[in-house]
């Protein structure tokens, strides 16, 4: 898992931006409340799926392409949608009590928290992009 590791650092290592651009968009990012992977993102230097994907390696949480899932009508109707809408988690399926749902930012735990009591069910996030 890449914890210690921050989300421009890996994707240098991993080829997708090169330093020149880390450290330009780190000076970019001073002073503004927003995001290295979202200012990336916003700025076309990397796609979406970039970010989930190495946040997903980051967090150690299982990355899916949310074009490619199959929802379960149960998991949608778990929770109340202007709740997910607001969270930006997309509810997947429900296994063994426990609903699977897609999280675009695995530190909204207060999101995750105030969806699991809403629920009444523990939420096991997985990672996807927000489209």
């Amino acid at each position: 898992m890449g914890a210690n590791k921050k989300i421009g650092e890996m994707l240098v290592a991993e080829g997708i931006i090169g330093e020149d651009v880390a450290r330009r968009v780190l000076e970019e990012q001073k002073g503004m409340p927003m995001r290295f992977g979202v200012l990336l993102v916003n700025s076309n230097l990397v796609s979406e799926g970039d970010i989930a994907r190495a946040l997903s390696r980051q967090y150690g949480l299982e990355y899916v392409d949310v074009n490619k899932l199959s929802i379960v009508s149960e998991a949608l109707l778990a929770i109340p949608e202007e709740m997910a809408k607001r969270h930006l988690i997309l509810p997947v399926r429900i296994e063994n009590k426990t609903l699977i749902a897609v999280i675009s930012d695995p530190l909204n735990i207060e999101g995750v928290q105030e969806m699991e009591f809403s629920c009444g069910m523990k939420i096991r996030p997985l990672i996807g992009d927000q489209r």
